[in-house]
Formats: C-alpha cells, structure tokens, sequence
C-alpha cells in the first residue's frame, strides 16, 4: 500500500509496463533491423569457435561483452532474433529506470518522472530499444556510471561506489568503445567542483582513465585480426 501514496513511482512502474507491452510486440518481427546480422554472425562464431568470429574469420570485437550475454540468451532459448532483441530491451527499460533516478536525486521526482517519459517517446530510444545490437545495453551502462557519479556527489567518496564505478566502466568498454568518455565526467566536475572536492573526483577519473588499457589487453589476449 506504501507505493500507492507514492505517485511517481507508480506511473514510472506504468510506463515500465507500457514499454515492455509494446516491446514485447516487435521481438519476434521478421528480417533483421540495421546491422543486426553481425550479432548474430558473432552468436554463431562464439558457438562454434568460442569467439565472435564472422564468416570471415575477423573478430567481431565491438560490442563483445554484449555478443557472449547474446549467445547466452540464444542458447538458453534455442531462438536466434528474438532473445537478442529482448535484452536490448531489458537495458533499455533499466535506462528508463536510471534516468529517473539520477534525476530525482538533482531535482524532484516530477522532473525526474518527466524525464523518463520524454526518454521513452523518442526514436532513438525505441530504435535500439528492441534491435539486437550493443546500443540499449551501453547506454544502460553508461546510465548506471552517471547513477554512481551522483552518489558520489551526494553522499560522498566510498571506496564501495569507486570499484563499483571501475567495474561498470570496464562493462561498457567491452560494449562500446565510447565508453571512455565516462572519464570526462569527473574531470570536468573536479575542475568546477569546490576545492574540497575535488580529490575525490579526481581519483574518480583517474580510476575511468585506466580504461584505455583494456584495449590493448584485449588485442593481446585474442591474437586475431579485429574488426
């Protein structure tokens, strides 16, 4: 009874249901969507070679951490498309849902609720939100890295939040490579932050920085032409 005198919460938890109503819709829609036919190349390779090799033999390294969560789905539900799409789907609602608290934290839960709604009425949202690419995935990561920044900001410097950070950091990065720019974040807070906080900030992107590294990582550990 609690969450009925919560009214925001209760319409986010609508238009939650909302999204996975329509979704659910174009899950099992014929033809592939735009590039869609690489993931499931990707999916295929990983089965038959345990990496996401194309056709061609090149590795297929974008997106890589989303490629092995694909073949995962696929092989649990014996489908190709359909459990692709659905966890893009998946990522895009917790983007819904992280929105609206990262929002809620700066401003009130109106804005917040506002927010999430003007987010789910755009194109670009419901383009990746049911297409089996890397988009919905990475930018759920990327939301959750804004979601612990504000923590930061409200609640202060906790080692738990840094590694939790570091670890959603290195997800994105094996989703995309524009995940380092999560590191500008807390550079620009630290150079427009007070003087007293800034050393938490700064070690906040010192801590994104490292990301680079997992580049060349990567390179050495597959020893394969990539993509």
């Amino acid at each position: 009874m609690a969450m009925w005198r919560q009214p925001f919460r209760v319409a986010l938890t609508l238009l939650a249901a909302l999204i996975i109503f329509a979704g659910a819709l174009q899950l099992t829609r014929a033809g592939y969507s735009v590039d869609e036919e690489f993931t499931v190349f990707a999916v295929r390779g990983i089965h038959a070679h345990g990496l996401p090799l194309l056709p061609s033999g090149v590795l297929y390294d974008r997106g890589i951490a989303y490629s092995y969560a694909a073949w995962i789905a696929s092989a649990v539900t014996g489908a190709e498309l359909p459990p692709l799409r659905a966890l893009s789907l998946l990522c895009a609602l917790a983007s819904v849902s992280l929105i609206f608290r990262v929002v809620r934290h700066h401003t009130t839960e109106r804005a917040a609720w506002l927010a999430a709604v003007l987010v789910s009425l755009s194109l670009p949202f419901w383009a990746t939100a049911t297409s089996g690419r890397f988009y919905a995935p990475f930018l759920a990561v990327y939301l959750l890295g804004l979601y612990l920044l504000s923590l930061v900001h409200l609640n202060g410097f906790t080692r738990r939040v840094v590694l939790a950070l570091l670890l959603t950091a290195a997800i994105g990065r094996w989703l995309h490579e524009l995940e380092f720019t999560v590191a500008g974040i807390p550079f620009l807070c630290a150079v427009l932050a007070p003087r007293t906080d800034r050393r938490e900030l700064v070690i906040m992107r010192r801590a994104a920085e490292c990301l680079p590294v997992q580049r060349a990582i990567e390179r050495e550990r597959f020893g394969v032409a990539t993509s």
